[in-house]
């Protein structure tokens, strides 16, 4: 009976399933096309989420030059995202001349942000080669290509589309032995998002395994003065050693080289990394860091314990099944399981991976430490489960899958059982369809934008056709007014109850006041709370979704009596 190894061997060398190599190059690109098309579909959604329109907001204060180090208002994000949105409105015209102008705004940001997802498509394609091979490559970026998160937020004005290009360049340069590049990498995604903090270690320890394989015992020295030829004659020391004195005092090159790169690494972050801390100065002296900013908005960190941990983990499992699907995830959980099982029964059978086996190995452990240590930062503390904070696992989870379904094809197709393949094959294939089906779904609530597809609508007519001297009240609109509304001298205003909403009304009698009601909210106590104070709603405008269903309601607040004779 044939043993196989402990682990596979780097699936180069297998024939079993192979491709031939001239349509590679075709299914990469049917795959990155197939990932296109379900990704620019949604950067032409209306509606915007809340964060995209703060952050576009930002963005117009630096285009058009009124606050270019946003020391005016509260940030609780680094700077990158912020400035590349505010170079594309810049390029687009810095001062928004309408709805319509500042909505292609939104739709340029996104196009850039899909770009960058298929950017991250091609990384991780390449990442996967050079450590699995060419098939799990493949597969691998099909996975990604088919996640319903990654498809949702990557046509976003969100900041993880952009973290994940710089996690997945950081590991390409890592694997590449380019550490400038890959400091730079780091110092990017540093810059883009907080959440960067628990990214760099992955790419940092993949950088120093590529290190430890230079500078293993037996590697070839990249100093071609340290070769010595077989001819050359020996005396001395090399007479009785079988060294020359040459590879004595150099003993320690490859260590100087290893922290060479590192040094290196860490100047290419240091870079990015100074330019933030300086902007992030700029407004020490008034206003708080971003860094304690974001601490003060989120509410703080604490481990989650008794009756909370139960809820918690389940809005955390939930929010891991958009990563791949929910089939996908399950054989996922299923097949590696299986495949401990197995590394258990045959761990006494003597077969010695070889050194192509035991790199995949260190790849294996690498990426499930990654992932077990992510997911336990998210699931032990009060971290929100929030979907796009499950994006970097994304690629992550491709690569284990792709690599453990393959290990069980190539093991499967060895043993003769073919009919167990072509049972696997399917599974991953209506798992597949499920996640692209789910993507495409506009009931996914991934990215789910929906809630405001009227906001632009009611923007422009409070643009249009309302009085400058106009209050505008807000409670779900506010950052998406900030963005629309922008250049306005409106007097916007929140409120926090209807009780409060009603007393400032009663306060600003004569002037016009105008507040938009999401239609799927209850607004019974709010017109209680008016009425109260002898005002009362009067409908001006009724905005739609796609599919002529009411989006949200724009209504004035009247007196009891004009309300009344307007209706």
């Amino acid at each position: 009976m044939q043993r196989l190894a402990p682990f596979p061997l780097v699936d180069k060398t297998r024939s079993t399933l192979a491709l031939p190599d001239w349509t590679v190059p075709a299914w990469i690109a049917g795959i990155v096309v197939a990932g296109a098309a379900l990704r620019a579909v949604w950067a032409f959604q209306v509606g915007l989420h809340p964060d995209e329109a703060l952050y576009a907001s930002w963005a117009l204060r630096i285009a058009d030059g009124s606050d270019p180090a946003l020391l005016g208002v509260y940030v609780d994000k680094p700077p990158f995202l912020i400035y590349l949105l505010a170079g594309i409105a810049w390029l687009m015209g810095n001062t928004p001349a309408s709805v319509n102008h500042l909505q292609q705004i939104v739709v340029a940001g996104r196009l850039a942000a899909a770009v960058a997802g298929l950017v991250s498509l091609t990384l991780l394609y390449s990442i996967a080669r050079q450590i699995y091979g060419q098939r799990v490559a493949m597969l691998a970026v099909a996975m990604l290509a088919a996640s319903p998160l990654a498809a949702r937020l990557s046509p976003s004005l969100l900041t993880d589309p952009w973290l994940l290009l710089f996690m997945l360049l950081g590991l390409w340069a890592a694997l590449g032995k380019r550490p400038w590049l890959t400091g730079l990498a780091c110092g990017l995604a540093f810059a883009t998002k907080q959440q960067a903090l628990l990214i760099l270690p992955l790419v940092v320890a993949a950088f120093l395994l590529v290190q430890t394989e230079i500078t293993a015992p037996g590697a070839t020295s990249r100093s071609p003065r340290l070769r010595k030829s077989p001819s050359q004659p020996r005396a001395g020391i090399a007479a009785v050693t079988g060294r020359s004195w040459l590879e004595f005092g150099d003993f320690r090159s490859p260590f100087k080289q290893r922290s060479g790169d590192l040094w290196r690494l860490l100047g290419g972050f240091t870079l990015i990394a100074t330019l933030v801390l300086w902007w992030d100065s700029q407004r020490w002296q008034w206003m708080p860091s971003y860094w304690e900013r974001s601490a003060t908005t989120y509410g703080g960190l604490a481990v989650v314990t008794g009756p909370q941990l139960a809820r918690h983990l389940a809005e955390w499992m939930q929010v891991l099944t958009t990563v791949l699907g929910l089939p996908l995830l399950l054989l996922t959980a299923i097949l590696w399981g299986g495949r401990l099982i197995v590394a258990i029964r045959e761990r006494g059978s003597g077969a010695v991976p070889t050194a192509g086996a035991n790199r995949v190995q260190r790849f294996d452990a690498l990426l499930g430490l990654f992932m077990a240590a992510y997911l336990a930062v998210h699931l032990a503390t009060s971290l929100a489960p929030w979907d796009r904070y499950a994006l970097p696992v994304a690629p992550v989870l491709a690569l284990l899958l792709a690599r453990i379904v393959l290990w069980w094809t190539d093991r499967l197709a060895l043993q003769g059982r073919r009919s167990a393949v072509v049972a696997l094959a399917a599974i991953v294939a209506v798992g597949a369809l499920w996640a692209i089906a789910t993507a495409a779904s506009p009931r996914f609530p991934v990215a789910d934008n929906s809630t405001y597809d009227g906001v632009p609508a009611i923007a422009e007519h409070i643009r249009d056709s309302e009085p400058a001297t106009a209050v505008v009240y807000h409670r779900w609109f506010g950052w998406h007014y900030g963005y629309y509304l922008y250049g306005t001298d409106l007097d916007r205003r929140w409120w926090q109850s209807p009780a409060d909403l009603a007393r400032q009304a009663a306060d600003q009698l004569d002037r016009r006041q105008l507040v938009a009601l999401p239609s799927a909210e209850d607004r019974q106590a709010v017109e209680a709370a008016l009425k109260q104070n002898g005002l009362a709603l009067a409908p001006v405008l009724t905005a739609t979704h796609r599919d002529g269903s009411p989006s949200a309601v724009l209504f004035s607040i009247e007196s009891s009596a004009g309300a009344v004779a307007g209706g």
